[in-house]
């Protein structure tokens, strides 16, 4: 590789980048529209907590008994609703005693009672509830009953404290901020394709390597710095600094795959814009579960987006470190290599 043309190569795509206004601005904005919208986004969490129940034929008793302030009850018709409601988050603690109160009562055999949580609800308030629900039991039959208590924590359990929703959304604005350069960097490619400047640079001393290693620095930088200005305004490398840089850099690398590809079938900025909408809504809606556990089916869990937004998520909001987060760097890595190979491979074709 030619360390100059290719320097001058990248410096070219940057001024092309930004002289086109709708990419060019567009970039500019939505860095200062995410910082905006986050300090806009509320930074305390509230204090309700919702509560579903499952006690047949006796609902209404603990209604009556737990309705405090700061406490929402949402009565259940059977164990599965109890559960979905926590996975869906409707509630965050859902409490569940499938032989009912009678069978607690007259039954000297341990009675298993349910405490179901989310991920996002800290450790003391499942014990909280937990004993709550054994000292209401104890005056209701008057003696220490035989209990079973069983906590059941419901999607991904990241073992922190609740988050509040601007700090769990820095991920997918990142995420967002580093996307849009897969249909900038395309629409850079399928421009000097059209008006005909790959052709020409291809019969000069620059070769295919040089071409797409100066495409590939070019689009890796414009993602992935400003993805890492955001994250630096809003906080987001406080902790784990260095893993959330890394899953920046990788993710960077992996929209510039897309983006070869994505130029490898476009013709022009419309097919640009055509084909980009349908990757982003394909990227996106993986990111969004990654931050909402149980809102998707899991096999959405394997488009590689879901990897870098879970990765920022736990690293960001969770301080989960470098051995929590191994197998996503891994496969997010491993998708950023995919995706580069197949566009280099499509993309060489149609330049060749």
């Amino acid at each position: 590789m030619n360390g100059r043309i290719i320097g001058t190569l990248i410096k070219k795509d940057v001024v092309l980048f930004f002289r086109d206004k709708f990419f060019g601005v567009m970039t500019l904005l939505m860095i200062v529209v995410f910082i905006v919208i986050f300090f806009i986004l509320p930074a305390t969490i509230r204090g309700t907590i919702k509560v579903g129940f499952y006690v047949p034929s006796f609902s209404t008793f603990f209604s009556k008994n737990l309705m405090t302030d700061g406490l929402v009850i949402q009565n259940m018709e059977s164990d599965e609703e109890v559960r979905r409601a926590v996975m869906e988050k409707e509630v965050q603690v859902g409490i569940s005693i499938p032989g009912g109160i009678s069978a607690l009562l007259d039954s000297e055999k341990p009675t298993d009672i349910f405490v179901y949580s989310s991920s996002e609800v800290p450790k003391d308030i499942q014990e909280m509830y937990t004993v709550l629900m054994n000292e209401m039991v104890t005056r209701m039959a008057g003696k220490k009953s035989p209990v079973n208590w069983r906590a059941v924590v419901l999607g991904p359990d990241l073992g922190g404290s609740q988050v509040p929703y601007r700090n769990r959304m820095i991920p997918l604005f990142a995420f967002m901020l580093i996307i849009t350069e897969t249909l900038g960097l395309a629409n850079l490619i399928s421009s000097e394709w059209e008006t005909g400047n790959v052709q020409a640079l291809m019969v000069t001393p620059l070769t295919v390597i040089d071409f797409f290693a100066g495409k590939g620095f070019t689009g890796v930088g414009l993602a992935f710095s400003q993805a890492f200005v955001f994250m630096a305004v809003t906080g987001g490398l406080k902790q784990n600094a260095f893993l959330v840089i890394t899953a920046l850099f990788l993710g960077s690398i992996l929209v510039t795959g897309l983006a070869f590809v994505l130029a490898s079938v476009a013709k022009d900025m419309m097919s640009v814009l055509g084909w980009g909408v349908l990757v982003l809504i394909v990227l996106v809606l993986p990111a969004t579960a990654a931050l909402f556990p149980g809102l998707f089916s899991g096999w959405i869990k394997v488009i590689p987006s879901f990897f870098l937004v879970d990765i920022l998520s736990r690293a960001v909001n969770y301080d989960i470190g470098w051995s929590g987060n191994l197998k996503n760097i891994f496969l997010l890595g491993g998708s950023g290599v995919v995706c580069v190979v197949f566009g280099v491979f499509f993309l060489k074709r149609k330049i060749s």
